[in-house]
């Protein structure tokens, strides 16, 4: 079965993408993106308190017939000098705020693995679980980045969901294996950054002085579209919906006429064949680590 779709909201709240010209939607653009998926059926939202003024965005919109996925705040740069109790307080001050805006949510991600990693990862854990146990929260898990990450979390934690970074140039986790440890665990997983944060859709981003040692691949991923006499949008989105593992693609977008565009690559075959657009540098693949 195809992934289905869910609609990320960092764009709502903030100027978000290395392709995005336009900045954060207008109140009227947030509420004509929710009207047409919801209108298409679309049933999952993805946001954060990260993603700027997301959260109090989304709250003051209709929700109904969607599944909010939100985050955990990151804990203190100086977590380690403070006590259990008091990051017990930031954390649960945190969800409490995330709840207030969304009502009960339907998942939520701790967005920092740094988080899970010290000496109080395990009662942060445990507050999430409390949570979950209230029916605040139906489901938790975790925003991973690689397969170390995955690899604890499976050893230490019960865990619902994932979502993890995956692309037609990012195929990590799926050569590693890991997607399919997953599945195999029951762990529902949702792939962002099948854009690469706009990367792999703007030629003109693509020109830019930090990406030359790239320059020979983002050009063979040019050639693959272009013989496919498809859109590399297109392309993109169908190569994440043909991963049997993946469950949940997370697509920004940044005005109705691009959420139309992926609605209409949904009904496209998928693509399953990339093996030679397949990377595995992190200087490209994760843009926190660009310098531009």
């Amino acid at each position: 079965m195809s992934a289905v779709m869910a609609i990320g909201t960092a764009q709502f709240g903030m100027d978000y993408g290395i392709s995005n010209e336009t900045g954060k939607l207008s109140s009227k653009e947030t509420k004509d993106v929710l009207d047409r998926a919801r209108a298409a059926g679309i049933g999952i939202l993805d946001t954060a308190p990260a993603y700027g003024a997301s959260e109090r965005i989304l709250a003051g919109f209709r929700l109904d017939g969607f599944s909010v996925i939100t985050k955990t705040i990151h804990l203190p740069s100086d977590a380690a000098s403070q006590s259990e109790l008091e990051l017990e307080k930031i954390v649960r001050a945190g969800l409490d705020r995330s709840l207030e805006l969304l009502g009960a949510v339907d998942g939520m991600l701790v967005h920092q693995y740094s988080d899970l990693m010290g000496t109080f990862g395990p009662r942060f854990w445990d507050i999430l679980t409390e949570y979950r146990g209230a029916g605040l929260v139906r489901r938790i898990g975790m925003s991973i980045y690689d397969g170390e990450q995955i690899d604890h979390l499976l050893s230490h934690f019960d865990v619902d969901l994932v979502q993890l970074p995956f692309n037609i140039l990012d195929q990590r986790l799926l050569h590693s294996g890991h997607l399919g440890r997953l599945k195999n665990a029951n762990v529902e997983i949702h792939a962002r950054s099948l854009f690469l944060q706009g990367l792999l859709v703007d030629l003109k981003s693509q020109e830019l002085e930090y990406f030359r040692p790239w320059r020979k691949l983002l050009n063979a991923w040019n050639s693959f579209v272009a013989e496919s006499g498809r859109t590399s949008q297109d392309i993109a989105i169908s190569f994440a919906r043909g991963q049997e593992e993946i469950d949940v693609a997370v697509i920004g977008v940044t005005s109705c006429g691009e959420l139309e565009e992926c609605l209409q690559s949904f009904e496209r075959p998928v693509v399953s064949n990339a093996e030679s657009l397949a990377c595995d540098e992190a200087q490209l693949l994760n843009p926190g680590n660009w310098k531009i």
